[in-house]
């Protein structure tokens, strides 16, 4: 009677196998520690049930796909552990482990000797046909057998499945710290649809360059040319070498060779230091309105602070807002000069005065402090000069322990909106008294004057600056000292801009005499920005525009954190129209030729809530809130910003000032 034999697996399938292959591999890593032999396509029989001499053999192969590899006796024995495996700090006797050790192994052309208990292994092997035919599925039986055992039947299959790669253009050149691609074509040989991928091989030593993933649907027959992209490290090895690439298809890992070459990034090219290579672009969606400034409460109640209320001391409504920092017996004050200011009764379009001194405009707003008059706000005033309907203040700055102002004064009302036809300048110690005139700045005569001729600094937006910042000043800047920079317009809202400089001397109030205006540049020359050097002129007819717009009121200002000069003002962007902003590297520019779109009144939704029909306009940059992320090279401005009254109608929520913040990126271009 026959002893039952238990050989596993059960049936041995080897899948999907490439056309004219030999397998299973059975190489093997020797480091791997005994017994070093591969168990591919082997059938076990993992305890003899009794001695016996046993053979091998296939059947119902008709294709002759299969052989007996070979017939492989084991046993199992204890060896001491090797010791470098030992936890540190052991003691005493090696532990034992459990081992096979090979006794016997033969070609099958001979019966193999088993004895009860030991280990056998029979290897089958495979030989697959040179191509794909009407057969592509293959059968048959291995059978071991002996004169004791009962006879064991393990069914065999396989079929035809292949995939073949070959790289089209070698070598891959690739760049230290940067990704190349290469040329791949994938043909099916053999098989169904398959998934194809690529990976470095198991094998590949460091090269510093690895393979990003991939796929490719592949069907029968199909040919599919693909690309491999890789990333080098930035410290890569240089130079040849050879990439080991696995391709990955029907549960079949077959290899491949890429030459590469890894070569040093070439070094960056020397920036033109006659081309500004940065701009400040606009964060989408970064506009958000803080509060509003002004008036008896805020348009959007829930969730919006209103530090201010003015209808308490009969300021309804009012605009503008420019504002400059001055200091009071030590204290730091933010003043801002509004506009237009309209009462219960009274006085009307008087110009308000208010300074804070909050260092963060978030999340209360900012509170203000008017000045005061006979029971109401005090207007500015400035004895001798007319300061009513469309007279108003448009920029200041502190000096020599005064508060200095520009206004503007005399109107032409022949145009929609009036003509704007003087500016000047005024000083006073204290905001709550009267201004002294120190002069006329500019004038004009929109009768005559064309855009482009007569006063070009009616409205006009000063900037403090250190002399010694900004090479490139007029003859009369002093070293060591302050000046001025007066971003202006002419026609109201008909105008480019322009610039002018004046030097500040210690004590003194800055002369009309003093006055340079940017009349072109010199030849190119280092140390002066892109523009080259500017040239000056003491003509105020002389002078060029920064650049090509029209404008009315304008903020213009330096941002330290974006290193930029930043002009704000009422007009259009590619985007949209409302509130723009250009930036400059220089005092001077050149301006950014695409203007950013900081303020539109739909995208915000601010249109029928707080802006009306002639909203927005007057957006002043209060540089005391400026603030700088340098992670993403952002800066935040705020600004205020007012909605107009264009109806007659002033109440509220029409013709107010409101407080809003923008967020600007430095990018490269």
């Amino acid at each position: 009677m026959s002893v039952p034999v238990m050989a596993a697996p059960a049936a041995l399938a080897f899948g999907g196998v490439s056309p004219n292959a030999e397998g299973p591999d059975i190489g093997v890593d020797p480091s791997f520690g005994p017994p070093a032999i591969s168990f591919a396509g082997g059938i076990q029989v993992k305890e003899a049930p009794a001695n016996d001499t046993v053979t091998a053999h296939i059947e119902d192969d008709a294709a002759g796909i299969y052989r007996i590899r070979d017939l492989i006796v084991m046993e199992w024995t204890l060896e001491d552990v090797d010791p470098g495996e030992l936890p540190p700090g052991h003691h005493g006797r090696p532990p034992k482990v459990k081992v096979l050790e090979i006794v016997a192994q033969g070609d099958n052309t001979m019966p193999t000797v088993v004895t009860a208990g030991q280990y056998l292994l029979v290897r089958v092997a495979y030989t697959t046909p040179a191509a794909q035919g009407p057969q592509n599925d293959f059968t048959a039986t291995a059978v071991i057998q002996g004169s004791v055992w009962e006879t064991a039947r393990v069914p065999l299959s396989l079929h035809l499945a292949g995939v073949m790669a070959s790289f089209t253009a070698p070598p891959l050149v690739i760049v230290q710290g940067q990704q190349a691609s290469t040329p791949i074509l994938v043909r099916s040989i053999a098989g169904p649809h398959a998934e194809v991928s690529f990976e470095m091989s198991r094998t590949q030593l460091h090269t510093g360059i690895s393979l990003l993933p991939n796929l490719l649907e592949l069907d029968s027959g199909q040919a599919v040319p693909e690309l491999l992209t890789f990333a080098a490290e930035a410290d890569a090895p240089l130079g040849e070498n050879t990439l080991a690439i696995d391709q990955l298809a029907f549960n079949q890992r077959h290899g491949l060779l890429l030459a590469v070459e890894v070569l040093a990034p070439a070094p960056a090219p020397t920036p033109d230091p006659r081309v500004d290579h940065f701009d400040a672009v606009y964060v989408d969606g970064s506009t958000k309105r803080i509060c509003q400034l002004t008036g008896g409460g805020d348009p959007e109640a829930e969730g919006k602070p209103h530090p201010n209320d003015t209808t308490r001391f009969a300021l309804l409504g009012t605009d503008l807002g420019s504002s400059f920092d001055h200091l009071v017996d030590g204290e730091r004050r933010t003043y801002f000069f509004f506009g237009d200011t309209h009462t219960g009764e009274g006085d009307q379009d008087g110009d308000a005065i208010a300074f804070t001194t909050d260092d963060r405009p978030e999340p209360d707003g900012i509170h203000l402090q008017f000045m005061m008059g006979d029971r109401q706000w005090r207007r500015l005033v400035i004895p001798g000069i007319s300061l009513g309907n469309f007279e108003v203040p448009t920029g200041g700055f502190s000096h020599a322990g005064r508060i200095f102002v520009f206004a503007t004064t005399g109107i032409l009302r022949t145009g929609d909106p009036p003509f704007m036809e003087n500016s000047v300048l005024a000083s006073a110690v204290d905001a709550h008294d009267n201004f002294d005139l120190a002069y006329f700045a500019s004038s004009r005569d929109d009768n005559v004057d064309t855009a482009f001729t007569g006063g070009k600094f009616i409205n006009v937006a000063p900037c403090k600056l250190r002399n010694d910042d900004w090479p490139g000043l007029p003859d009369n800047a002093l070293p060591g000292g302050e000046g001025l920079f007066l971003a202006g317009t002419g026609s109201y809202r008909r105008s480019n801009p322009y610039l002018a400089y004046v030097p500040l001397r210690p004590g003194e109030t800055p002369q009309k005499g003093d006055w340079r205006y940017l009349s072109g540049f010199s030849l190119w020359e280092p140390g002066f920005g892109p523009n080259g050097p500017p040239t000056w002129s003491e003509a105020e007819s002389d002078c060029i525009p920064l650049f090509d717009d029209k404008l009315g009121e304008l903020s213009y200002c330096w941002n330290a954190g974006l290193g930029r000069w930043l002009l704000a003002y009422g007009g259009c962007a590619p985007a949209g129209c409302g509130i723009v902003l250009r930036s400059a590297p220089r005092p001077w520019g050149p301006w950014s030729e695409t203007p950013q779109l900081l303020f539109e009144s739909q995208r915000e939704g601010a249109q029928g809530k707080y802006m009306f029909e002639c909203g927005p306009y007057g957006a002043y940059v209060i540089s005391r809130y400026d603030e700088w992320n340098p992670g993403p090279q952002e800066a935040t401005i705020y600004y205020t910003l007012s909605n107009g009254d264009c109806v007659g109608d002033s109440s509220e929520p029409r013709y107010q000032v409101h407080l809003i913040k923008s967020t600007l990126r430095l990018v490269s271009r």
